[in-house]
């Protein structure tokens, strides 16, 4: 390690700013430490040429005493860096008001921690002192699947604000800067999976494919899931579902039901969340048939909307790195018929249509028709399809 002990070194970071995600190659950072300064300069891989003064990688430090993913300061503050061993914060210095901690891999990257969030010390003049234990619960890595659609656009931010040091995957990340940390990841092929959950803890399964191949997607993707989930130890698979998946014969909802039972099968510690149809689904299928000047619909179904915002919310309170099985189901403020629907979405866009009922035979509109996919004990939701609309349209 050369002259510099990296537990307790004071540095100040000029010319760097931290990154989230995947840092650029050949990215040169100057760090000015208390014998000089230092250059590094990203090889790729997750990797820095390091000084022999002052050895530190982002993703790959084989020493569990020390790892230091990224930069956790602002440019040009100085900061006193914290050497995290699994939930042990070293040599706490007393006259410290506040410490940027890292842990890996379940300690949320950056986060302050206060010295009042620190066990007291066991006395034995080490300096060592433990997080306590509410703090390292509620600060852990968690993938999130299916992050650029509906769902996982909404947990992003709250996943976030709870804590959550995200990964989002998908098979196609934005190019854009932001401050989540993307990952490719390909459920159908396979490709990132393992790479994906390889630090994680927590587990936020929300990619599915109701208009494409769920059986690849919704089933063999999320089978191969849980088995790199279970290699990497993941603590808890929150699998995200529908109500009525197990009423309904439908075949995206038969495909949901099998992912569900593998979820249950698996060495992975889990938690099945069963949410109601979102409004924006909703709002979809009209939008489908807004152009035409008559609608057929099948106005008697009975659907029970959510905000989707919400049952993030309702999720979010499971993605906890203790798994809960099946949990009760998440159902929105009221139920409402498809015709009662259509009605108010036409209202609210100030179209001139009418609106035919249009029967639809066959077990699955029946099962639709009886409820099925309701859950009348369970509002858990607030925000009226109304409501929504006019928040959406007004």
């Amino acid at each position: 390690m050369g002259g510099i002990t990296t537990t307790g070194v004071r540095v100040t970071v000029s010319n760097s700013c931290r990154f989230r995600g995947r840092v650029p190659d050949n990215h040169v950072e100057r760090v000015r430490a208390s014998r000089g300064e230092v250059v590094r300069q990203h090889l790729g891989n997750g990797f820095y040429r390091r000084d022999e003064r002052f050895a530190v990688a982002l993703d790959a430090v084989h020493d569990p005493e020390f790892v230091f993913r990224d930069v956790p300061v602002h440019r040009g503050r100085p900061v006193d860096v914290r050497c995290v061993r699994h939930d042990v914060v070293h040599r706490v210095d007393p006259g410290l008001a506040t410490a940027r901690v890292e842990r890996h891999p379940n300690v949320f990257r950056g986060r302050a921690v206060s010295l009042a969030d620190l066990n007291p010390t066991d006395g034995s003049g080490s300096g060592d002192s433990t997080l306590r234990d509410d703090i390292v619960a509620m600060t852990c890595r968690t993938l999130l699947t299916g992050a650029t659609g509906t769902l996982g656009t909404a947990l992003q931010p709250r996943l976030i604000d709870a804590g959550h040091d995200v990964l989002a995957a998908s098979r196609s990340p934005p190019d854009h800067g932001d401050d989540l940390e993307w990952i490719a990841m390909d459920l159908v092929d396979g490709t990132g999976i393992r790479e994906a959950v390889a630090d994680a803890d927590v587990v936020v399964h929300a990619a599915s494919a109701p208009q494409g191949d769920s059986e690849a997607v919704d089933v063999r993707g999320t089978e191969r899931l849980l088995e790199a989930a279970a290699d990497a130890g993941v603590s808890n698979f929150v699998y995200v579902s529908i109500v009525g998946v197990d009423e309904i014969p439908y075949s995206y909802y038969e495909h949901k039901l099998a992912a569900e039972r593998a979820v249950e099968a698996s060495a992975v510690p889990s938690t099945i969340v069963r949410a109601t149809q979102f409004h924006s689904f909703a709002a979809e299928l009209f939008g489908m048939v807004s152009r035409s000047p008559i609608w057929p619909l099948p106005t008697a179904i009975r659907l029970q909307p959510i905000d989707v915002g919400e049952a993030a919310d309702a999720i979010v309170d499971r993605a906890t790195t203790d798994p809960a099985g099946r949990v009760p189901n998440v159902g929105g403020p009221e139920i409402r018929t498809v015709g009662d629907l259509a009605r108010a979405y036409r209202d609210a866009r100030a179209l001139r249509r009418l609106i035919v009922r249009l029967p639809l035979p066959g077990e699955t509109a029946a099962a639709f028709r009886a409820g099925d996919a309701l859950c009348p004990d369970r509002t858990v939701g607030t925000v009226t399809w109304n409501e929504w609309l006019a928040a959406r349209f007004d």
